[in-house]
């Protein structure tokens, strides 16, 4: 099943004269729903997927996790043995990339149990690992920070497990990059506002965003659909247009989603 299939185009008309708070109708694609007084008029369509539900769809777990060890990763066969002697030594063979090693405080979102509609607290994983290679100069974790993450497992056939000490039967995660950016306004990789799926919490910026992505995936956490549909209506209700955006995206999604899984039946 490709994206294109699941996305249903849903656009969000929002009207905010002469209409009571709860007033919230459907019809066909479309919600009319009243919003904050001047508050602006947001249309949201599948051609213009929200970055922060896309960064959900696309990672496997999202978590909020404190960064422990780093432990530096190089390859299983070292082209230049590594002489006591040596003056000018070449590390670069011991020195590919680092693994993190992270223990979980908030599991946020996880995609399998999103999918088969079970409740997000029957994951049970509290730790992880991350590997990133060494040229990698778009994100690194500082020990003992705590980070919001968007992670996408590592596959087994990555060519990191052949060619670099690591062990292949273990899971190894890494920061999810997509095509734009979670964050408000213009990339800005001088301050950290790449298109990785990364916030360092102990900075203590982008709190506006983490609050989005929080309300967002606790929405999303119930196992019935109904209940999430209905958690995501009173998140449309909120004056962040964001979250809004997100939110009115998401019930789309998963009325197409349940419309799917009921023709497979």
């Amino acid at each position: 099943m490709n994206r294109k299939s699941i996305f249903a185009s849903v656009i969000l008309c929002f009207c905010v004269a002469c209409v009571s708070p709860e007033a919230a109708t459907q019809q066909d694609e479309s919600f009319t729903i009243s919003l904050p007084q001047n508050s602006q008029v947001v249309e949201v369509t599948d051609k213009d997927v929200p970055p922060i539900f896309s960064f959900l769809l696309e990672s496997d777990l999202v978590v909020i996790a404190t960064a422990g060890k780093l432990t530096a990763i190089g390859l299983k066969v070292k082209r230049v043995p590594l002489e006591p002697s040596d003056r000018i030594v070449d590390m670069s063979d011991w020195m590919k990339g680092t693994v993190n090693s992270f223990q979980i405080e908030e599991l946020l979102f996880a995609k399998d149990t999103f999918l088969s509609f079970e409740l997000l607290s029957s994951k049970t994983l509290r730790t992880f690992e991350t590997f990133r290679h060494f040229e990698d100069r778009k994100y690194g974790f500082l020990e003992y920070h705590r980070y919001l993450l968007f992670l996408k497992e590592i596959p087994k056939d990555d060519e990191i497990f052949a060619k670099l000490e690591l062990d292949s039967t273990k899971t190894f995660y890494r920061a999810y990059e997509g095509a734009t950016t979670i964050f408000p306004g213009p990339r800005d990789p001088i301050h950290g506002t790449y298109n990785v799926g990364l916030i360092d919490l102990s900075t203590g910026k982008h709190s506006e965003l983490v609050d989005t992505i929080k309300q967002l995936c606790e929405a999303l956490s119930p196992a019935s659909n109904k209940e999430r549909i209905a958690n995501l209506k009173r998140l449309i209700r909120s004056s962040n247009e964001d979250l809004r955006k997100n939110a009115v995206y998401a019930i789309g999604y998963l009325e197409e989603l349940e419309r799917v899984n009921a023709f497979r039946k």
